[in-house]
């Protein structure tokens, strides 16, 4: 039987291993979260433009007296609903999440498989401080959000810093 985790070991001895399951992690949170905001709208029939009204199962995609239908950039929308919230957790993804990729790509590159346990580190610290914070924001739970914020603020920050203080010292210095 074929599963990918059969050769975890393989996996985490080198960084692009690491690398590609990061990657995953957070893609997988995004798509979770993608699927629970449609969930969401359809549920309130909370739409993005008129038309996506056929979704909800309305003639040409109008809204009427019976069914109302409301758009996203209704301002009478409560933002910190459910559905306001996971929108507000994939903005703040969209800050920190390719920062952090372009960093780890980074230290994949540039100082490869000498970054092996770092990256590791690296990695496990930031999804689950990404995860932390989408489970906390969405449930309103701030000490939690605030804990997950920190600890992809700081692992992006640490990165970043290693990544200067390493290639700083294989900079070959000029005499």
């Amino acid at each position: 039987m074929f599963s990918p985790l059969c050769n975890i070991q393989t996996d985490m001895s080198n960084g692009a291993g690491i690398f590609g399951i990061v990657v995953a992690l957070l893609v997988l949170k995004t798509t979770l979260l993608l699927f629970a905001l449609i969930h969401q709208r359809k549920r309130v029939k909370r739409i993005n433009a008129p038309e996506d009204g056929v979704l909800h199962g309305m003639p040409g995609g109008l809204s009427t007296a019976a069914q109302p239908l409301t758009t996203t950039s209704d301002p009478k929308v409560d933002e910190w609903s459910t559905q306001g919230r996971i929108t507000k957790v994939l903005a703040n993804d969209n800050e920190y999440v390719p920062l952090f990729l372009v960093l780890y790509f980074a230290l994949l590159v540039l100082i490869g498989d000498h970054a092996t346990r770092r990256m590791l580190a690296y990695g496990i610290i930031f999804v689950v401080g990404r995860y932390t914070h989408t489970i906390c924001y969405i449930y309103a739970m701030p000490r939690g959000r605030v804990f997950g914020f920190i600890l992809s603020f700081l692992t992006n920050a640490a990165m970043a810093l290693d990544l200067a203080i390493t290639l700083n010292r294989r900079a070959p210095y000029a005499q």
